[in-house]
C-alpha cells in the first residue's frame, strides 16, 4: 500500500479537485495528508475532513524535504499538486482518455520500480498526445513533482530550490540508481503557475527565480543539465545525458592462445571477462552439472567452465551494479549496423540478441517461421526455442540478480541455454540479432556445432 501527500497553500476550494480525483478512484481517506504551512493556513482549510501536517515552511523546496522526513524509510509515497483534476492516458496522438483504475496504477508503478531497482517513478509532464509514446522509460528523463511517487529514501533531498526542486530530486535518484521510471503514456490535467495560491503567488518575481536555479542545477550537474530561455523570459532547463548510452559489452573468452586468437579477430571494443580453467571450477558447479551419458571430459569440462564464467559474469554485474550491458562470448561477431540501430532505443527488459532458433517439436527442422518484426519478439515457446549462450541485453543489474538466483535455485545444473529453455525465463528476442557465430561452428566446447544449429542461426537471416 502507498501514502497520498497534497501540499497546498492558499487554496481549499482548488484543492477540491485533487481530493475529488482520489475519491472517485476510491483511494483510502485514512491514507491522505495535507501538508500546510502554520496554523493561518489550517484555518482555511479546517473544512476539509482530511488529515492536515504543519510544515512551518517558506517554500515548496522545504515543503517537499519536511514531506518526505515526515514519512519512514521505504514508505511508497504518491505526491500530488492540489488542482490535479484528472490523470489521462493515452490512446493514439491526437487522443486520449481518462485512466481506467488509478489505484491500480500507483500500485503497478511502485511494484515495476521495485522489479528495476528504482526508487522514483513519474508520467509524461505535459498534457499534448502528440509528443508522449506508448512506453515507458527509465533513462535520464524529467519527473514533474505535480504528479510522482517515490520510495522514501531520506538520504536524498529538495533542499535549496524554490521551484526547480523537483530536477534536483530526480537527477539524484538517477545518480544514484542508475535510471528513473517514467511512463510516457500517462499525463494529467493541471494548470502551472496559476494566479491563485499555491507557490507562485509567494515567490515574487518568478523570472529571476528560474535563471538562478537553472544556473544552480546548470553548475551542480554539468554532465546532465542544459539551460534554454523562453520568449517570456522564464529560464527552462533541460535534461541531457544518461539515455541511450553504448551498452558496455562483455566477452567471456578463456586465458590462453585460442582465447587471444579469438579476441583479436572479434574488431569491436569490448570488455575482456577471463573465463575459469576447469581447474578453477567450484566443485559445486561439478558435482551438480549433468551431462549427457556419453560426453567425453573435454566436453563435460568445457561445459562445466563455461556455466562457471557466466555465473561468475553475473555476479561482477550484481556486485558493481553495472546497468545496459551485453554479454556475449568469444565467437561471436558484432554486426555493427545493427548495433548502432539497437542502443539509439534499447529494449526496457532482458533479452536474447542472438541464438539457434530450434523447432520446439522438431530440432533437427530448419524451414519453419518465426517472428521477424524489427525491434523486440515473443518467444512462442510452445513453437520455437533459441539455445546458445551468443548474445544477452540485461538493461538493469537487477535483471541480473533475478536471472542468477533463478540459476543457482536448481537442485542440478544443466548447460545455461538449456536451463533458460526449460523454464521459459527470458520471454523475448532482438531481432534482427546483433551478432554472428563463428562460420565454421568451431567450438571450446564441443569440437564441433551440429550443421542444423549453424543454419538455424537467427542472425543469419535478412530483415524484410
Amino acid at each position: 500500500m502507498y501514502e497520498v501527500a497534497i501540499p497546498s497553500w492558499g487554496r481549499p476550494k482548488i484543492i477540491e479537485k485533487s481530493l475529488n480525483l482520489l475519491k472517485k478512484y476510491n483511494i483510502d481517506k485514512s491514507k491522505i495528508t495535507i501538508f500546510l504551512e502554520d496554523e493561518e493556513q489550517l484555518e482555511l482549510y479546517k473544512d476539509l475532513d482530511y488529515k492536515k501536517v504543519l510544515t512551518h515552511t517558506e517554500d515548496i523546496g522545504t515543503k517537499r524535504e519536511f514531506m518526505k522526513n515526515y514519512y519512514e524509510e521505504g514508505t511508497h509515497l504518491l505526491s500530488l499538486d492540489d488542482d490535479i483534476e484528472i490523470v489521462k492516458e493515452m490512446i493514439d496522438k491526437k487522443n486520449g482518455k481518462e485512466i481506467d483504475d488509478l489505484n491500480l496504477f500507483v500500485e503497478n508503478a511502485f511494484k515495476m520500480c521495485e522489479e528495476k531497482g528504482l526508487y522514483i517513478w513519474g508520467v509524461y509532464p505535459v498534457d499534448n498526445y502528440y509528443f508522449m509514446n506508448k512506453n515507458f522509460s527509465t533513462d535520464l528523463k524529467f519527473i514533474c513533482s505535480a504528479f510522482y511517487g517515490y520510495i522514501v529514501r531520506h538520504s536524498l533531498d529538495f533542499t535549496g530550490f524554490k521551484v526547480k526542486d523537483d530536477y534536483n530530486f530526480c537527477i539524484q535518484h538517477f545518480i544514484k540508481d542508475g535510471g528513473v521510471l517514467r511512463f510516457n503514456y500517462i499525463t494529467y490535467k493541471t494548470k502551472y503557475f496559476c494566479k491563485t495560491g499555491g507557490i507562485t503567488e509567494r515567490l515574487g518575481e518568478r523570472v529571476n527565480i528560474s535563471k538562478i536555479e537553472a544556473l544552480m542545477l546548470k553548475e551542480k550537474y554539468p554532465e546532465f543539465v542544459s539551460t534554454k530561455i523562453r520568449k517570456n523570459g522564464m529560464w527552462e532547463v533541460r535534461l541531457k545525458g544518461g539515455r541511450n548510452k553504448k551498452p558496455k559489452i562483455f566477452v567471456i573468452s578463456m586465458d590462453n592462445e585460442v582465447g587471444k586468437e579469438r579476441r583479436n579477430q572479434l574488431g569491436y571494443k569490448f570488455n575482456w571477462f577471463k573465463a575459469n580453467e576447469y581447474k578453477d571450477v567450484k566443485q559445486e558447479i561439478k558435482d551438480k552439472m549433468i551431462h549427457l551419458w556419453n560426453a567425453g571430459d573435454k566436453r563435460r569440462q568445457g561445459k562445466e567452465g563455461c556455466f562457471d564464467s557466466w555465473i561468475r559474469l553475473l555476479q561482477k554485474i550484481i556486485d558493481k551494479k553495472i546497468n545496459n550491458v551485453i554479454l556475449t562470448e568469444d565467437d561471436c561477431f558484432l554486426k555493427q549496423k545493427e548495433f548502432n540501430e539497437f542502443y539509439r532505443s534499447p529494449p526496457k527488459e532482458i533479452c536474447y540478441l542472438a541464438g539457434s532458433i530450434i523447432n520446439a517439436k522438431n530440432w533437427k527442422e530448419v524451414d519453419f517461421d518465426y517472428p521477424k518484426n524489427i525491434g523486440l519478439n515473443e518467444i512462442d515457446y510452445t513453437k520455437f526455442r533459441i539455445m546458445g549462450t551468443w548474445g544477452f541485453y540485461i538493461p538493469h543489474y537487477k535483471d541480473a540478480e533475478n536471472l542468477l538466483e533463478k540459476i543457482l535455485d536448481q537442485k542440478r545444473f544443466r548447460g545455461l541455454d538449456v536451463f533458460l529453455n526449460r523454464h521459459k525465463i527470458i520471454k523475448k528476442y532482438y531481432y534482427p540479432s546483433l551478432f554472428i557465430t563463428d562460420e565454421k561452428g568451431k567450438s571450446q566446447i564441443e569440437n564441433n556445432i551440429p550443421k542444423h544449429r549453424i543454419r538455424n542461426n537467427y542472425s543469419k537471416i535478412k530483415s524484410k
